[in-house]
C-alpha cells in the first residue's frame, strides 16, 4: 500500500515553480524573485539582533533589519496607501495613481530619525509573517506596493498573522490596511 506522507507533499509543492490555489481565494509560489528592496536571505540576523525588537512603536525585524511602522488605523483603498513611486516600483502597469500621488507612508517621515518610509512589496510582507511578528494589531490583510499578477487593477495583500496567505485584491478595495516599512 502506498502512502504519501505530508511533508513529502509538501517537498514536491515547495519545489514547484508554478502557482497553486489556495482555499481562501489567494495563491502560493515558492521561486517569485524578490525586487531591487528586498531582502532575498533570511539566513543572517545583521546587525540588527535575531528578535523583533521595537523602540516608540517602530519595530525591526530580525535578518533584514526592516523597520515597520504601527499598523494604519483606518483600512483604505490601493490608491490612497501607494505613492506614485511605490505604485511604479510595484509595477503598476495602466493603472498606476496619480503621478503626484504621495501616499500613506509619508505621515511617517522623521518617525524614528527615518525619512525612508515606503509601502512594503509583497515579498517584504510574505517575509515578515514567516517570522511571526511581534507587534500589536498584526491581523489582517495589508496592501503591498505591487501590482497583482491576473489584472493590473488589483493588488498583492498579505495578513501578517497568517504566514502563507497573501492574495489579489482589487485596487479600488477600501477594506485592507497599511504598515509602512523603512530600510532595507
Amino acid at each position: 500500500m502506498r502512502t504519501i506522507t505530508f511533508l513529502s507533499l509538501l517537498s514536491v509543492v515547495g519545489c514547484s515553480s508554478k502557482e497553486s490555489a489556495l482555499p481562501f481565494g489567494g495563491t502560493a509560489d515558492s521561486t517569485e524573485s524578490s525586487s531591487d528592496d528586498t531582502s532575498s536571505s533570511n539566513t543572517g540576523t545583521g546587525d540588527c539582533g535575531d528578535e523583533w525588537t521595537e523602540s516608540d512603536g517602530v519595530h525591526i525585524q530580525p535578518g533584514t533589519c526592516l523597520a515597520w511602522s504601527p499598523r494604519s488605523e483606518e483600512t483604505m483603498d490601493w490608491y490612497s496607501a501607494v505613492s506614485s513611486e511605490d505604485a511604479d516600483r510595484g509595477g503598476c502597469g495602466s493603472d498606476c495613481p496619480d503621478e503626484d500621488s504621495v501616499g500613506y507612508c509619508t505621515i511617517f517621515n522623521s518617525m524614528d530619525g527615518r525619512t525612508d518610509w515606503r509601502i512594503p512589496s509583497k515579498e517584504e510582507l510574505k517575509q515578515a509573517s514567516y517570522e511571526y511578528p511581534e507587534f500589536d494589531n498584526v491581523e489582517g490583510r495589508l496592501w503591498s506596493r505591487d501590482t497583482g499578477s491576473g489584472s493590473t487593477g488589483n493588488a498583492w495583500t498579505v495578513d501578517l498573522s497568517r504566514a502563507g496567505a497573501w492574495m489579489e485584491m482589487a485596487k479600488d478595495d477600501e477594506g485592507n490596511r497599511v504598515r509602512c516599512v523603512s530600510g532595507g
